[in-house]
Order: structure tokens, then sequence, then C-alpha cells
């Protein structure tokens, strides 16, 4: 032992280097595990048999280009039309195509028949939604300044302006395509309600009791295509015709009748009187 070194800081300096082994230890320890758990999961990876296998890859229908055209052309259909169209008989592979097609957007579905309850189908074009849409967002443009807003060619345009005008999205002027809301495609009218059963009156009791002819009408006709509009004003229109008809009669009669009073007897009358 030297004379700078004294005991206790030897004692000291062995402390710590217990100290620091224990934590290397426990450390080393740790690591240990760590490689176990690594080495475990790698066994299971191994050994583990797959429990869904990968979906098997099916080539797109060699018919599916026909049908997006084939929906096109039929507008609003059924399966069995597209079906007929494209002459498929097997339905699960008509089912396929009709999925794909939805998926594409080239079709969407519609509510089913309130008769039969079958589905229906209507034919969508993309370049028709992308032109209808970029002109509503322009408001008015020329062709040109429409084309170079969707990028097309000026010639492709002019489908979709024909479509456009006989959907009543679009208007002409010159060169000037102007967006204008289409309207409503249905006008649901009221439905007129009348008295109820009970409290209608038997039939000819309303009518004066004058010996003439009642004109009978029907209530039921006449009810129906009240609900449409104009027909009721040219149904008021023609019964008062015919009241102004009736009165001119009763005035022609009256007219005759003065008439025959104020004319002289005849030699025939006059005989008549002396015998």
């Amino acid at each position: 032992m030297t004379e700078a070194e004294h005991p206790a800081d030897l004692l000291i300096a062995a402390d710590r280097l217990d100290h620091e082994a224990a934590r290397l230890n426990e450390r080393a320890q740790a690591k240990r595990k760590e490689a176990a758990l690594m080495r475990a999961r790698a066994e299971r990876l191994f050994t583990q048999v797959p429990s869904k296998r990968a979906p098997k890859f099916e080539p797109p229908d060699p018919l599916l280009a026909a049908a997006g055209i084939a929906a096109g052309d039929l507008g609003i259909f059924q399966p069995p039309d597209l079906g007929a169209a494209l002459q498929i008989r097997k339905l699960e592979r008509l089912r396929k195509i009709i999925t794909a097609l939805e998926g594409m957007g080239l079709i969407t579905a519609l509510e089913p028949d309130r008769e039969t309850g079958a589905l229906r189908y209507k034919a969508v074009d993309p370049d028709e939604i992308a032109f209808r849409d970029k002109l509503q967002e322009l408001g008015e443009a020329t062709r040109d300044q429409l084309a170079d807003a969707l990028e097309w060619p000026v010639q492709q345009l002019v489908h979709y302006i024909e479509v456009g005008e006989e959907r009543g999205f679009l208007e002409v002027d010159g060169d000037v395509l102007a967006y204008c809301k289409p309207g409503p495609e249905r006008i649901i009218t009221r439905r007129r309600r009348g008295r109820q059963p009970e409290r209608e009156r038997p039939a000819y009791t309303e009518a004066r009791a004058t010996g003439e002819a009642v004109r009978v009408v029907n209530h039921g006709k006449r009810g129906k295509l009240g609900s449409q509009p104009g027909v009721r004003h040219r149904q008021k229109m023609k019964d008062a015709a015919y009241e102004r008809q009736q009165a001119a009669k009763e005035a022609r009669a009256a007219e005759q009748r003065e008439k025959a009073k104020a004319q002289p007897a005849g030699p025939r009358a006059r005989r008549t009187r002396a015998a």
C-alpha cells in the first residue's frame, strides 16, 4: 500500500465496481429474455399454417366492355334485360358483370320495381356528369372555354351538348353554352276529396220539381279530370256555354209565342169560328 492510497477510497471504488457489474448483469438478462422471445416468435412463424389463403385472382370478363355499351344503350334495365342483350344464361356470371360495372361507376342501382320487386339499374356516363358539373361551375362559357376547362377536344362536346339540350340543363345561344336548372320531372297535384258517403244526399233530391228533364253529369269522370291543370277551367266554360244555349232556346221559344199571338187569324181559323 502506498502513502497516497487510503483503505476507505479503495473500498468505495470496489463498491462502485460491484454496482456497475450488477447493472450490467440485469441489462444482460433483459437482452437474453428479448432474444428468447424473438426466437420463439420466429419458430411459430416457421411452423404456423396460414388460416386464410390469398384471394384467387380472377381475370375480368371478356364481355365487360360490351356490357358497358349495352347498359348505356338500355338506359334503365333489369338484370334479365342485360343478360338477353349479352346472351348470357348463367346468373352467377351476370351478377359478377353487374357488380363490376357498378364498381366502375358505369351503372347505379335504383329502387326495386313496385309491382314485381325486381332489381333495376340505370346507366351512368362519367363524362356526362363531368360535362354537366363543369358547365354548372362556369355558368356560361363558349365551346372553346368549356373544352379547355375539361381538357377535351371540341369535337367531343357535340354529343354532350345534344344530351344537355335533351335533358334540359343546357341552353345554346350561338357559340355560348349556358347552364340552366332543369325543371321537375313530374307535377304532383293534390287529390281532391269529396263529401263522405254518409253525408251525400240521394240522387236527384237537389233538383227542382219542374217537370223538365234533368241533366245527368258523370261526377266520377269530372272529378278525375278536375285534378289535371286546365281541365277544370275548360269544364266550367263548357257548362257556361250549355247554360247560354238553354237560355237562348227559352228566349227563342218565348219570341215565337209572342209572334203567334200577334199574327191575325187566317181564313181557316175564320171558317172554324163561323161554324
